[in-house]
């Protein structure tokens, strides 16, 4: 998935003073140096932001070739609150500033280097932005928007700078969500471990946008596929720990019966057996599958608002059961 983001200025920083012969290819030497590219992407949406937190850099070691990326706290062109209370204040930012250090040949033209590193700066926005809706569940953040330059510039040594086209888009967004300085270590920790957001968090949020934008069957679709991950993911865990690892029949034969069993048995019986799930969520969880399959067998041709609420509410409840969050990890 891509997202419409786009990239503002990079400017680039050559430190000759710093300059060192580093390989040498026959009677030849390739004379490296130190260089900064700064990419300045503005967003087609907001991220909210809690004043006065989310201060310190995320920085990443990149091996090969040897440097890092450098990406700052998200800021605004013009700054503007979103909420204020006497306990916090909420701003929208709209602009990311990634920076990219390593050492190239000083032959290296300005096009190349950007070739070089623009993708670079892209795929680790991307992987940002990501992480960043899954920790902060800002459900606007919509990965799957294209990313369009719209200001790039080049400052060398000499003064000499290139400038490209502007094109800029925002959105009005709340403030239920917001970055602040948990989320942005939480943030920090997925990048560098390179995380994988769970799939019932994505469903999540993917029902929240498509919802938002009036998409209802889509919401509901991906509402249920959330429900459904849930469901024999932990059913599967809880199952495998009480018969598998006490050898009273093989992982495969619980596979197997997860596999078999319609998703709705699933939801009402094995949830209601294994889990202290109450009543009132599994039905709800029950009817979302079963509005998700009217959907997909053309039995529903429209959704309601309503349904489409209750559907995402079923899902939020049931991944802020204990039990189950505790068994999903």
């Amino acid at each position: 998935m891509r997202l419409n983001a786009g990239l503002e200025t990079v400017r680039l920083k050559h430190k000759r003073n710093s300059l060192r012969e580093n390989q040498k290819i026959g009677k030849a030497s390739i004379i490296m140096s130190p260089v900064t590219m700064e990419f300045t992407f503005a967003l087609p949406y907001h991220v909210n932001m809690v004043e006065g937190q989310v201060t310190e850099d995320i920085v990443i070691p990149l091996a090969a070739p040897k440097g890092k990326i450098i990406i700052h706290p998200p800021k605004a062109r013009e700054k503007r609150y979103a909420y204020q209370s006497l306990e916090e204040k909420v701003w929208v930012a709209d602009l990311v500033k990634i920076d990219i250090e390593r050492e190239v040949a000083t032959t290296t033209s300005f096009d190349d280097l950007r070739t070089q590193t623009e993708p670079i700066a892209k795929s680790y926005l991307r992987r940002f932005l990501r992480y960043c809706r899954a920790e902060t569940r800002q459900f606007w953040i919509d990965l799957r928007r294209d990313i369009n330059p719209s200001r790039v510039e080049h400052v060398s040594e000499d003064g000499q700078k290139h400038i490209g086209s502007v094109m800029l888009t925002l959105r009005t967004l709340g403030v239920t969500s917001r970055l602040d300085d948990s989320s942005w270590k939480a943030i920090c920790q997925d990048l560098i471990a390179d995380a994988e957001v769970p799939f019932h968090v994505e469903a999540l949020l993917d029902a929240q946008l498509y919802s938002s934008q009036g998409d209802y069957r889509m919401a509901a679709v991906s509402a249920a596929m959330g429900i459904e991950v849930i469901v024999n993911s932990y059913l599967k865990k809880t199952l495998r720990q009480k018969l598998v690892d006490t050898g009273r029949t093989t992982e495969s034969q619980v596979d197997k019966f997860v596999e078999e069993i319609s998703n709705r048995l699933l939801v009402t019986v094995g949830l209601g057996l294994l889990s202290a799930v109450e009543g009132k969520i599994l039905e709800g969880c029950r009817e979302a599958m079963q509005l998700r399959n009217d959907i997909l067998h053309g039995k529903k041709k429209s959704v309601s608002l309503k349904e489409v609420k209750e559907a995402i509410n079923s899902l939020e409840q049931l991944i802020s059961v204990d039990e189950i969050r505790e068994t999903l990890g």
